[in-house]
C-alpha cells in the first residue's frame, strides 16, 4: 500500500523482506550454470549442489514491498532501471570527472554538476545524432568522429 505521507514512497513490508525471483532466459541460465560449475571447481569442491544449478537459472532479488503493491516483474524491471542508472553515473565519473567535485559550497556544487549534467546530456544526444545518421559520402567526416570519440 502507498504511504500518503511520502507521493510514490512504498510502506515496508510488516512481514520483512521478500524475495522476487524470476526465471532467466535459457541461454543465460546455461552460462550462470557454467560459471557456477567452474566456481565450484576453482574452489575444489567435490560435489555441487544441485539446488546451485537450479538456482543459477533464476534472478532473485529481496525487497520490503509488499506483492500486492509490487509484483515479481515490476521488482526487476525497477532494478534493471536502477542498474541503468547507476552505470549512467559511473560513466559520467569516468568520462566527465563528477567525481571531482571542485566546489565546496553547496549552492556551487549544485550549479558546477547541474552544467555537467546538462554537457552530459547534450554530448549523448550528439553522439546518438551522429551513430543514427547514414554514412557520409565524404568518409573524412566519420573518421575525424571516430577519432574524437576515442580519444574522449
Amino acid at each position: 500500500m502507498r504511504d500518503e505521507r511520502a507521493p510514490g514512497a512504498f510502506r515496508p513490508h510488516k512481514q520483512g523482506p521478500r524475495q522476487a525471483a524470476l526465471a532467466g532466459e535459457e541461454e543465460a541460465t546455461q552460462k550462470a550454470q557454467k560459471a557456477a560449475r567452474r566456481g565450484n571447481q576453482r574452489r575444489g569442491s567435490k560435489r555441487l549442489h544441485p539446488m546451485t544449478l537450479t538456482a543459477a537459472g533464476f534472478v532473485m532479488l529481496l525487497t520490503s514491498i509488499p506483492a500486492d503493491e509490487l509484483a515479481a516483474d515490476e521488482v526487476l524491471q525497477t532494478y534493471r532501471l536502477r542498474w541503468q542508472v547507476e552505470l549512467a553515473v559511473k560513466r559520467l565519473k569516468s568520462g566527465m570527472g563528477i567525481h571531482k567535485l571542485p566546489a565546496r559550497d553547496e549552492r556551487l556544487a549544485r550549479s558546477w554538476l547541474t552544467a555537467h549534467l546538462i554537457l552530459a546530456l547534450m554530448i549523448d544526444e550528439a553522439v546518438t545524432d551522429v551513430l543514427d545518421s547514414p554514412p557520409c559520402e565524404d568518409e573524412t567526416t566519420h573518421s575525424a568522429i571516430a577519432v574524437h570519440l576515442e580519444a574522449a
